[in-house]
């Protein structure tokens, strides 16, 4: 039970690490966008050619509310990131708890097939490379896969007190 208790412990280093990571590049996103507004010439370091830019991937049709959502709710992605990451943050911190560690699961599913979604628009329709995007897809992938093994850890230790 002990070596279960320092596995979810090094688990959740890690994911704090992406969580982190996470939300620098969503606070970035939103520096970008907003930085934009206020000055049209403005160029994100992320902008490197017409295929390789995070600027065209931002303010594309699916740059707010993932181009899906109605106007009222279509925030910026970004907006959504940080969001996400802060839930993310604080089910962390709140321990290993089982229902938490579902809820982290379900989470992290569903940033995966968002990402899968904008992925497909980046490849397929947009035509561009964004590397903050992309590094956004490589963070949730990961994020998936630790509280997966974290979730079968805390359910494993659950069971074992049974």
């Amino acid at each position: 039970m002990a070596n279960t208790s320092l596995q979810v412990q090094s688990l959740d280093r890690k994911i704090l690490v992406i969580v982190g990571l996470g939300l620098l590049l969503s606070i970035y996103s939103l520096y970008v966008e907003i930085k934009h507004d206020y000055e049209e010439s403005y160029e994100a370091l992320c902008d490197i050619n017409s295929l390789v830019s995070c600027s065209a991937a931002f303010f594309s049709d699916y740059g707010r509310g993932f181009g899906i959502l109605p106007e009222p709710i279509a925030f910026r992605n970004p907006v959504f990131g940080v969001l996400f990451y802060s839930a993310v943050l604080t089910f962390v911190l709140l321990g290993p708890k089982l229902h938490f560690a579902r809820l982290l699961f379900i989470l992290a599913i569903f940033s995966n097939l968002g990402s899968i979604f904008l992925g497909f628009v980046l490849a397929f329709v947009l035509h561009v490379a964004c590397l903050i995007c992309i590094s956004t897809y490589v963070i949730n992938f990961l994020l998936l896969k630790y509280t997966w093994r974290r979730l079968k850890l805390i359910q494993h230790s659950e069971n074992l007190k049974l």
